[in-house]
């Protein structure tokens, strides 16, 4: 797991899953890398990839994505919520990701844009 995902989580134990106890944190953490980490692995992410995250809220497969791509990559994520990816930004790491917000319905990018476009929950 990279500086990025770490990020990501400490961002979100401290903000969204502070009432939790520390067991219901970990099991809570623990399924959430598990259906991030199955749904990039079907995305196939290779170095250097534009990848779109359509409804990334705050970034559980942003983060990951953009160390897949790595530095070469472009990262867009992609949400109706300008709060949730003004949150994403905040827990950024080391590879730059771009906000956009939009509606998934009516995504305002020219067709051919993204090597790829991953979702979960949307």
């Amino acid at each position: 797991m990279g500086a990025a995902v770490d990020i990501w989580s400490e961002w979100l134990l401290n903000q969204r899953f502070a009432h939790l106890s520390e067991e219901e944190r970990a099991d809570t953490l623990r399924a959430l890398r598990f259906f991030r980490d199955t749904t990039l692995k079907h995305a196939r992410l290779l170095p250097g990839q534009t990848v779109v995250d359509l409804g990334s809220g705050t970034g559980l497969l942003t983060h990951r994505a953009a160390e897949l791509s790595g530095p070469q990559g472009l990262i867009i994520a992609l949400d109706i919520s300008r709060k949730s990816l003004q949150e994403l930004q905040n827990a950024d790491g080391p590879v730059p990701i771009s906000a956009l917000t939009a509606d998934a319905a009516m995504i305002p990018l020219r067709s051919g844009v993204a090597d790829r476009i991953v979702m979960r929950s949307v």
